[in-house]
């Protein structure tokens, strides 16, 4: 398996992360800085509230929808599926990610496996708790109509006889895979 994930969305008057102009690129480098910044170690994730308010000193506005699941079977269609759903809550276009199925299959192979690689500069892992370690995955595209980018971040663990990840009771599945989707619309 590649360490190296190429994650290319398609739809809408998007364009890619390796596409970005440089006039794009520049402000992009704003906005990933101050997401950056917000990055939560305790999950893996990011920080919603901090994230607004350092955009917003930068005159960017910020909507965000987020969905976790707790997973008994490896099912990597269950995850696709959300994220493009909460894309399209944002950003009503048909946007949607190139073979999510076999990337978000991949992801939850290194969740089981306890390997993040490190060659990929999208990857950053939490402090290990006693439920595991979480790890997430970073990707990006920015819509050229309204001149917005998506920040995305998917966070996962696979855990072992536990009652709780990510913060909240797992419903009865003792052993299996969470994940956690956050979207960001920054504008």
């Amino acid at each position: 398996m590649s360490d190296q994930l190429e994650f290319r969305f398609e739809g809408g008057n998007i364009l890619n992360r390796d596409e970005y102009s440089e006039d794009v690129m520049r402000v992009a480098m704003v906005v990933m800085k101050d997401m950056g910044k917000n990055l939560d170690t305790r999950y893996a994730t990011v920080d919603v509230d901090g994230a607004k308010r350092d955009l917003a000193a930068h005159g960017w506005s910020v909507m965000e929808r987020h969905a976790t699941d707790t997973l008994s079977t490896i099912d990597s269609s269950i995850v696709d599926d959300k994220l493009n759903e909460l894309i399209h809550e944002l950003f009503w276009l048909g946007i949607r990610l190139v073979d999510g199925r076999d990337l978000f299959m991949a992801l939850m192979s290194y969740a089981i496996d306890g390997l993040v690689p490190q060659t990929d500069g999208g990857f950053f892992g939490s402090t290990t708790h006693s439920e595991g370690t979480y790890f997430a995955y970073q990707m990006a595209f920015f819509q050229q109509d309204d001149g917005s980018f998506c920040f995305l971040v998917l966070s996962l663990i696979a855990f072992k006889d536990q009652h709780e990840v990510f913060g909240i009771p797992t419903g009865g599945v003792k052993t299996g895979i969470s994940y956690n989707i956050q979207v960001f619309k920054v504008y």
